[in-house]
């Protein structure tokens, strides 16, 4: 396979040229480096490119062009991406959040979303869950982090008592990006004994980190 690194980093190559890898791309990692790539040279249509690549997107693209438009304050994009707030996949419908989270004047009617991403749920419903609907709601913890959702504290501290070592981690990571600090000491054991599944998702936090570590 056609290893793009190189090309990417490369400052000759032109923003149709990035765009059309971009499209060609079957990796989601270096789509992302494309994405970098573009955002790097002040790619100015690069949000209706996005759109225009949104509709009829594979899962996998569709949220590279998610990821690609988070940050931009371009009114254009909310009735696009809106339709993912409905998605059946809950990551797109977390990505989806993410995007439409910076209009301020769009928050009070996503709210729904990501009530059921993250329903109000005892210990004992969790366990009763099929596996997709306790990986959706592992993805709406990790939501209510993302969007720095304090009203989400008392229940992600609730969620530090449960047995599940994943809803512990992801409870841990998004109290984290609220400015807590609960349920660290958990995550830095589990670190130390070599869980690398708790060292990968502490590294890719947005924010400080140090606390896992020790």
């Amino acid at each position: 396979m056609i290893q793009w690194g190189p090309v990417i980093a490369s400052p000759h190559h032109t923003i149709e040229v990035l765009r059309t890898r971009f499209i060609m791309e079957p990796m989601p990692m270096m789509r992302g480096q494309i994405l970098a790539a573009l955002d790097e040279r002040a790619d100015d249509g690069l949000v209706p490119f996005l759109l225009t690549l949104l509709e009829g997107a594979t899962p996998a693209m569709a949220a590279d062009c998610l990821e690609g438009l988070c940050g931009y304050d371009d009114a254009t994009i909310i009735d696009e991406v809106q339709p993912y707030l409905y998605d059946p996949h809950p990551n797109l419908r977390r990505l989806a959040l993410l995007v439409l989270w910076q209009f301020p004047f769009e928050r009070r009617g996503l709210l729904p979303t990501v009530y059921d991403l993250f329903p109000s749920m005892k210990e004992q419903d969790y366990f009763h869950l099929p596996i997709p609907a306790r990986a959706s709601y592992l993805v709406g913890i990790r939501t209510v982090g993302d969007l720095r959702l304090d009203a989400a504290v008392p229940q992600l501290r609730q969620g530090l008592t449960w047995d599940d070592a994943q809803v512990r981690l992801e409870c841990a990571c998004s109290l984290r990006q609220l400015g807590e600090e609960d349920g660290a000491d958990d995550v830095c054991v589990r670190i130390k004994w070599g869980d690398e599944e708790a060292r990968r998702r502490v590294e890719a936090l947005p924010v400080d980190n140090r606390a896992f570590f020790g």
